[in-house]
């Protein structure tokens, strides 16, 4: 058992998260790009807040939603990638 991201991850999962084919070097470019929202006011949003994130913790995440002003907010209590380790509960949480 590994901790990772605020969860702690199996052998199986770690060998997931960490394979090549998935784990693709980012480019911090991206990080610098501007984003906006204008004319996507009819796209509903659910900004789902992960309890236990460390890379992004829960009041720069609140930050971040609060940027969106017609999204909604769930939360789940997870660390950083509850799309990989606990994707029922996330699943639950975005069709509630």
């Amino acid at each position: 058992m590994r901790e990772a991201y605020g969860e702690t991850l199996d052998d199986d999962t770690l060998a997931f998260v960490v394979d090549p084919v998935r784990a693709v070097v980012d480019s911090m470019n991206v990080y610098f790009q501007p984003v906006h929202w204008s004319g996507l006011e009819n796209v509903p949003v659910i900004y789902v807040k992960n309890r236990r994130d460390r890379p992004v913790p829960p009041e720069l995440q609140d930050a971040m939603c609060a940027r969106i002003p017609w999204a909604t907010m769930a939360e789940l209590d997870a660390g950083h990638i509850p799309a990989i380790t606990q994707p029922e509960r996330l699943a639950a949480v975005i069709t509630a």
